[in-house]
This record gives C-alpha cells, structure tokens and sequence, in this order.
C-alpha cells in the first residue's frame, strides 16, 4: 500500500508495489562504479512492503561477477551493532547491567584503568565514552594491510594494565574500536564462548541470519566479494580479541532481515533489546548516541544508524525511527557509501560530490609508470593496473593505492588529500614526479633504465634485453612490496623473457656491476 506522501518526489524512494531507487542515486553509485572508485554495491531498502534489492558492479573486478543479495560481504564497524545488541539483551534478561564494570568480566590479573574512582563500565563502552582511544597504543601489526589480525587477548591485557585514563569514564564520547572490542571481548569470557559464536547463539541463529559469520563456509567463500582499494584487490581483514569492533561478514539479505527486526517488522525475542539500543543516552560529536547505535536529526526525522570500513569494503546500515523505511549498503571497496545511505532515508541530506575524474586513454598513462627516488632514498613506485595507475610509497609497508586522473598530467588519491603531477620530456614520457601532501610539494625523478637495457612490451610482460657493453653484467631484482627483493638474475643478462620480469615494471630493478 502508499505508505504517504512526500516519500514519492523525485528524489526520494518511490514506493507502490515496490521499493524504486532513486533516479540520482542509481547515477551516483553507476558513477562511482565507472570511475573505478567502487567495484560492485549493493542496495537493500526495507519497509512494511517488504525488502527490494537493488545490485551494481562486480564482485570480483577479474571476473565480472554481479553482487547479489547473498554476495558475502566484510561488513566492519556495523559488527558493533551486534555486540551492542548482545549487551543490550542480556541487560534485558537481568544477566548483566550498563554499570556493570567490566572489570568484573575479566581474569583478576588484569586492571582496568579508573579515573576519580570511576569505573568503566559495560554501557560506558557500548556509549563510547569510556576514556579509552579509539586504538589501543600498544597496537603495532606485523601486516599493516590487516591491521588487527595479530592482537592477543594478552595484547590487549597489557595495554590495560598500563594505560591512564584522560578523563572520567563517561565524560566525552570518542569513537573506540578498542572501546568495543573490549566489550565483545569481555561478554564472550562471560558467556564462556568466543564472540563469533556468542554472535551466533544471540543474534544470528534466532533470526535466521545463515550468512552472519566470522569463518566462512567453502559455499560462503565462492559467495564472497574480493575487496579492492580502488582498483587494487586487498586481502581480508581478521581478528583476535578485538572481534567485536568489527570482525564480522555477511549478506544484503542477512543485515535486511537484521534491519526489519529492529524495526519490528518481525516478530523477534530480541526486539526489546533492540529497541533498548536504539534509545538516545548521550550525546557525539555530530548527533547522538545509544547502544552502538548512532542517531542523526534530520527533516525526515531521526536517523538510527551506522557504517562500517575495512580495508577493501564499506558499509551502512539505518532506517528512520519512524518504522517507514530502512536501508542496507554494501560495497567491496573501501570508497564510504554512507551518504547515499543518509540520501536515501532523507532526499533533504545530500549525495557527497565525488570527485571529478576526466578520462585519460590507457596508452597514454604508460609514460608515467616507473620508478621515482627521492634525495632520501624513499621511492614511489607507479604501475598501470586495469587501465587505472597505482602508486605505493616505500614507507607504507606495501600499501599500493589508486590513483585517479584530475588532468592528463595530474592525479589524487581517495584516501588522503594527495596528488601526483607528472612532468615529461618532449617524448612525453614521465622524467619527475611532483607529490604534494599536506600542503607541501616533493620532486621525485624517475629512475631510468640503464641505457644498455632494452625493454620492450611483450604479450603479458616485459622483455629486457643486452643492447651493449657484453663485459658488465647487470644484478636485476624484483619486488611485490617494495620492502623484500628477490634476484631474477645476477649474470650477465643476455636477455630476461617475460615470465622472469613479469607485468609490472615498477617493481622491478637494476644494478650495474664491473
């Protein structure tokens, strides 16, 4: 049935028999798609008509696999509405309560800081206004590209046991991975169980949630999305004890079915609970606070929310406390998709202007792939991927990022505020490159191959040749990371194949030894 008016404009979701999306929103998402800022995104809006999926883009950028409804998704910091709602019902239940000190969760060799002789507590936690940083200090990941994987329950005991509270618990709200990690972390002691299967016992399995997990299935591993930075494939992200922040995966039609449920649209145990969590309790730095929930005033009226980032996927989750419509995102990239979410449940909040990127011909971006050093020693290294350039910087530990074009000489990152200008001979082929970061402005000349070297482009690679000069012999090393080289060859050259310096030149190269 009509659900009223106003909801119809032009901007706004249409409803009748079904859900439409937006005419702007599809172009926005068809847009970010097309320029390589996201690889596939999948829309999900909930009401009492029920749920329509909406699907853009690929899975797997090497495949072209459409997302669907069941595309297996990392879905970050929208696991914190799990483990709040988890908290949320066993205070229900009279198992536990928001003063309840997390302290009395865990093992007596642990101290968790106090401050005046406040303690933090469980709802401190799920609030945000704990005191604790938003990471812990003590947090040094052996792989930066997975950021919590190697951090230890004993890890985070240590960290405890020496941090000093800033403030009193409770005073301001800081956004906490760590905050809610603790918290996932403290009710799995409690409940004697890990959090993946507190997760399942609480949540999943009473909903009916197959897809909701932390450790895939092999037929949950065929449905998943490989997750890009750009047009750059990342690998997932895991956790020890800091699953709660952030751990977990799942589907469109999963969340849809969660959303539905805190929206009482469907008959759950859990809906006290939920409706708990959705409860303003204090307030951020930009709206309101619950159980891990977040509230945004708006013309439509209160946004009940949240989003979610990790390496290669972004995420939103939120509906309008008024019941009429809810709405779930999931993008294999880590390009934000909340405003498109906030646009959905309110045309008055508008779609981020995503940055403008001219088109640049392949072949012409091929001048510029290369090696630039620095007069420190610190190099770029720009490679051609998927007709986009990348560029990975020495001290980034093998982080490679997208770089999009603004001109034919110039180009951004999405991440930071950055960019690379190209300067180029009368060939056109790149001699320097220009790195402005900050405000400030470095000079990077590119580092040339050896003149006696010929390379030429042959099928999937390259082919380096001995053009002169048979008495030197030439050490050629190749890299994946910028950190670790390996030797291809360490004789005189003669001449190296394709499958000995493979596609990307960037990461290969030269010494000249007499």
């Amino acid at each position: 049935m009509a659900m009223g008016v106003g909801m119809g404009l032009a901007t706004g979701v249409s409803w009748g028999q079904s859900l439409v999306l937006p005419a702007d929103v599809q172009a926005a998402i068809r847009g970010r798609i097309t320029n390589g800022f996201n690889a596939g995104i999948m829309v999900g809006l909930v009401s009492t008509n029920g749920t329509q999926f909406f699907s853009f883009g690929s899975g797997s950028r090497e495949s072209s696999s459409a997302v669907t409804e069941d595309t297996v998704f990392e879905v970050g910091s929208i696991t914190k509405i799990f483990t709040c709602t988890i908290l949320s019902d066993l205070v229900e239940r009279g198992s536990l309560t928001l003063a309840t000190p997390v302290q009395s969760l865990l093992p007596s060799e642990v101290r968790v800081p106090t401050r005046n002789s406040k303690a933090i507590t469980l709802g401190t936690l799920a609030m945000q206004n704990s005191g604790l940083p938003r990471l812990p200090t003590n947090l040094d990941p052996a792989e930066i590209s997975d950021p919590y994987a190697d951090y230890s329950g004993q890890n985070l005991y240590d960290f405890l046991n020496g941090y000093v509270l800033p403030r009193d618990p409770g005073a301001t709200y800081e956004y906490s991975n760590l905050g809610v990690g603790l918290l996932g972390y403290a009710l799995s002691l409690w409940a004697g169980t890990n959090y993946e299967s507190l997760v399942l016992d609480r949540i999943a399995q009473p909903l009916g949630l197959e897809d909701t997990v932390i450790r895939l299935s092999p037929d949950q591993s065929r449905r998943s999305a490989q997750g890009y930075t750009g047009v750059v494939p990342v690998g997932n992200w895991t956790f020890q004890s800091l699953a709660g922040a952030g751990a977990l995966r799942s589907t469109a039609r999963d969340l849809s079915t969660f959303l539905a449920a805190n929206m009482g649209l469907r008959s759950t145990a859990l809906l006290p609970a939920m409706v708990s969590a959705q409860k303003s309790r204090s307030t951020t730095t930009t709206g309101r606070i619950g159980l891990g929930w977040q509230l945004l005033s708006s013309s439509a009226g209160d946004i009940v929310w949240h989003d979610g980032g990790t390496g290669g996927f972004a995420s939103f989750i939120g509906f309008l406390a008024n019941k009429r419509l809810g709405v779930v995102l999931l993008a294999n990239s880590d390009y934000p998709v909340a405003d498109l979410g906030f646009h959905l449940l309110d045309p008055a909040i508008p779609l981020s202007s995503a940055p403008a990127v001219v088109t640049v011909p392949p072949e012409s971006l091929n001048p510029y792939v290369g090696r630039y050093q620095g007069r420190d020693g610190d190099e770029f290294n720009i490679a051609l991927r998927r007709d986009h350039l990348t560029v990975a910087y020495s001290g980034d530990r093998g982080q490679v990022y997208t770089l999009y074009p603004s001109s034919f000489r110039t180009f951004f990152l999405t991440q930071v505020s950055a960019s690379a200008t190209f300067q180029t001979n009368a060939f056109g082929v790149s001699t320097n490159l220009r790195w402005t970061q900050g405000g400030v402005t470095s000079s990077y000349p590119r580092l040339a191959v050896p003149p006696e070297l010929g390379i030429r482009r042959e099928n999937s690679g390259y082919r380096l040749t001995l053009l002169g000069d048979p008495s030197s012999r030439y050490v050629v090393e190749r890299s994946t990371d910028l950190l670790q080289w390996i030797p291809v060859s360490t004789n005189s050259i003669g001449e190296l194949a394709p499958d000995q310096l493979g596609t990307d030149l960037a990461t290969t190269r030269f010494f000249r030894l007499r």
